[in-house]
């Protein structure tokens, strides 16, 4: 599966809100994705990441003009952080979501359930909560949050969803928000309008 989409991007807590494009591709199946966005600061000045989890290994770049390298995240954080940033994306995939070897349900109420999925040795639990039409509206689940000090946390990782749209006989929502739950309040990071979808794009 593969999208486009604008919207907007935190880089930071005390940071203000940047402009952002990205292209995203998917494998259903299989967690994996590939994920570049580009993002404006100011007209004279782009920033360039790269995203991805592939065969259990997850990896972040960041390059100024996409060219001088700013940074690179790698390590079993990063692994569980991309499977879980996978996980919480498989809205715009899914069949991804169905019951399998590696992913099991159990109901909470009439309008939640957890979801486990076991991918690269990490296990990763979400509770999905449902409208009346059983679109899924929220997820939520715990990823590492790196601190100031370079340490790792756990902290609790929040998605939510809407603008449901029709793709392919598909339906997908196509605004996407981002929340960490810190200990000094929300920090919500991504806002995310989806452009275009494909399916089985090769």
């Amino acid at each position: 599966m593969e999208l486009e989409h604008g919207g907007q991007f935190k880089t930071g807590v005390d940071q203000g809100w940047m402009d952002i494009t990205g292209k995203e591709y998917f494998t259903a199946e299989t967690p994996g994705f590939v994920w570049s966005g580009k993002l404006s600061p100011n007209p004279l000045m782009w920033i360039r990441a790269t995203d991805r989890y592939i065969n259990g290994e997850g990896e972040l770049r960041i390059k100024m003009y996409s060219v001088i390298p700013l940074g690179t995240e790698r390590g079993p954080e990063t692994d569980q952080g991309e499977l879980v940033r996978w996980f919480l994306e498989t809205p715009w995939f899914p069949t991804a979501l169905l019951p399998r070897d590696d992913v099991m349900w159990e109901p909470i109420d009439e309008n939640s359930a957890r979801a486990t999925l076991t991918h690269g040795g990490h296990t990763i639990t979400a509770t999905f909560c449902f409208n009346e039409t059983g679109e899924i509206v929220r997820s939520e689940t715990m990823r590492y949050w790196k601190n100031d000090d370079g340490s790792y946390e756990l902290k609790r990782y929040i998605g939510t969803y809407d603008a449901y749209e029709e793709f392919d006989g598909v339906k997908v929502p196509t605004y996407i928000e981002v929340t960490w739950d810190l200990d000094e309040g929300d920090h919500t990071y991504v806002k995310f309008t989806i452009d275009e979808v494909r399916f089985n794009a090769r």
